[in-house]
């Protein structure tokens, strides 16, 4: 479904996902698979929809419970997004010749958490793990794919949980960074090597101008997660500066985190996090503060603050 270009003209939250569908397919949106949505839907709110992070998954039960997770993806989950997108006018722009970065919401990344969480049930010989590791690590630290098969295990501040990432040259810059209690808790790091290992248990070897060796097992989770061949590995470094910045919105500290070079390339980032992110990556884990924290003095990492 391709969103159908117009001026800049968000609409109300209280403007029902009906009316939003309606005037969708009015400025030349297609209507394929809408008509069910609309009918699950009816008048409720595209405000209420995008805050609430269980609408997408209760759709898809109530509408095609018998799918296959690509097929719900195409059908259900994809329209839903294009509607919300095209409402909220967080899609593209006339004459910008570009997509939206991809980024993972949070139905896809729980999906591929959990698909990476049983490797066995999808053919994936991964019994350490280590691609689950992997995903939840690039996701709490915003780690590029190339220095998440580099970093030692000695990088590892296993005092505080921080990280000291050692970059790739003249792409990303050497920091440090503490992830969140859900990445912290999820890892098991061996004391000496490289600090994550491929799914056979051996050590990655580094190539030469080239990469893609996390390619073959994530993309085997990604399919059985039900999302497209476009998600690879630096989706999840997307991902984490989309979250970070939902929970901290501070563009110099997502430069910093994030080890870009200035604030060019992350800056489009900050404009996708949809109402309500925040609270959802709270409940599920992924609180991003002390991270931030770390950045800025030495307060304690994980201090005991209260949920927002």
């Amino acid at each position: 479904m391709v969103t159908p270009r117009r001026e800049r003209n968000p609409m109300a939250p209280q403007t029902s996902f009906r009316r939003a569908a309606e005037r969708y397919i009015a400025e030349g949106g297609r209507e394929k698979y809408l008509l069910p949505i609309i009918d699950h839907f009816g008048s409720r709110t595209i405000g209420d929809i995008d805050q609430d992070p269980g609408a997408v998954e209760a759709a898809v039960k109530a509408i095609g419970p018998h799918l296959t997770p690509s097929s719900a993806q195409t059908t259900i989950i994809n329209p839903i997004s294009v509607i919300l997108n095209f409402a909220f006018d967080r899609g593209r722009r006339r004459g910008s010749g570009k997509k939206p970065p991809r980024w993972l919401t949070p139905d896809e990344a729980e999906r591929l958490i959990e698909a990476a969480s049983h490797p066995q049930r999808i053919g994936l010989r991964d019994p350490q793990l280590w691609t689950l590791q992997k995903i939840l690590f690039m996701l709490g630290t915003g780690a590029a794919p190339g220095e998440v098969i580099t970093v030692e295990a000695g990088a590892l501040d296993r005092t505080t949980g921080e990280w000291n990432l050692p970059g790739i040259p003249s792409m990303v810059r050497p920091r440090k960074i503490l992830p969140p209690r859900r990445t912290i808790d999820a890892l098991d790091i061996p004391f000496k090597g490289q600090a994550f290992l491929s799914p056979n248990g051996q050590p990655y070897v580094v190539r030469h101008k080239g990469g893609g060796q996390m390619a073959e097992a994530f993309g085997q989770v990604c399919q059985a997660a039900g999302l497209e061949k476009e998600v690879t590995p630096a989706v999840c470094r997307t991902t984490w500066a989309v979250w970070f910045y939902a929970q901290v919105p501070d563009l110099d500290l997502l430069v910093t985190a994030g080890g870009w070079a200035g604030p060019r390339s992350p800056k489009p980032l900050t404009r996708l996090a949809p109402t309500g992110l925040n609270q959802w990556l709270y409940e599920k884990g992924w609180d991003f503060r002390d991270s931030a924290a770390a950045q800025q003095s030495e307060i304690a990492p994980f201090a005991n603050r209260p949920a927002p």
